[in-house]
């Protein structure tokens, strides 16, 4: 079983290099480590290509979140694909952990973990009084906890680009109304940074496109799920 690390990376010259070490200390190694530098205008790429994993680095132009995960999805070559935002760690036993249920569990597709968020370091006493967020343990089906087979990917399509957010969400909609097996580990197996101007920190405001997106995607889980109702066709 060989296991792709994929990590879209924009402007995360701050905290690229943590990521990585997080990915370095992995109790079972990764096969191969694919940084996507999407369109960054710091070091990203020059700090991806110094670190001491050798990472593969693939830069593209601007495109956003999605776009990246797939142009990794694409060119990697592992049979599991794993993924980590380019700021968030990963507890030393991610990799081994969800390697292992995915042999024992021949039927389930992807698995996820528990998460748990931590403020940056770099933010000030000022602004940490105004950011609010989930404290503890969460359960984490997210991009940054799933490890899928490749297969997945290619039988039941990539996230869809035109979201801006909520791609994730809308892919595992899709997953899930086509009955994909998949399993949460309640172990915390990631860690997200949580700062200034993190997506989980935004307000949706008229015109950010973000309301649009999660009005798209619950009008495709409707329609989901009646073409999945008895007598639908």
């Amino acid at each position: 079983m060989r296991v792709s690390v994929i990590i879209p990376a924009y402007n995360a010259a701050d905290t690229l290099a943590e990521t990585l070490d997080s990915v370095a200390h992995q109790t079972r190694q990764a096969d191969e480590i694919i940084v996507v530098d999407d369109g960054s205008t710091d070091t990203t790429a020059a700090i991806a290509l110094a670190h001491p994993l050798t990472p593969k680095v693939i830069s593209t132009v601007n495109q956003g979140a999605a776009a990246a995960l797939n142009l990794g999805i694409s060119d990697a070559g592992g049979d599991v694909l794993a993924f980590i935002d380019a700021d968030d760690l990963w507890h030393e036993s991610k990799l081994e952990l969800q390697t292992g249920l995915l042999r024992n569990e021949p039927d389930v597709g992807m698995i996820f973990s528990g998460m748990e968020a931590f403020l940056c370091p770099s933010v000030s006493p000022e602004v940490a009084q105004r950011l609010v967020f989930p404290q503890g343990h969460q359960q984490g089906i997210l991009v940054g906890t799933l490890m899928a087979y490749r297969n997945i990917f290619t039988h039941h399509g990539l996230f869809d680009p035109g979201l801006r957010t909520g791609y994730f969400i809308d892919w595992f909609c899709r997953l899930k109304a086509e009955e994909i097996e998949f399993r949460v580990l309640q172990k915390v197996l990631l860690k997200r940074r949580v700062r200034q101007g993190t997506l989980g920190q935004r307000k949706s405001v008229a015109g950010d496109g973000l309301s649009a997106d999660f009005i798209e995607i619950a009008r495709r889980s409707i329609l989901s799920k009646r073409k999945s109702s008895p007598g639908n066709s």
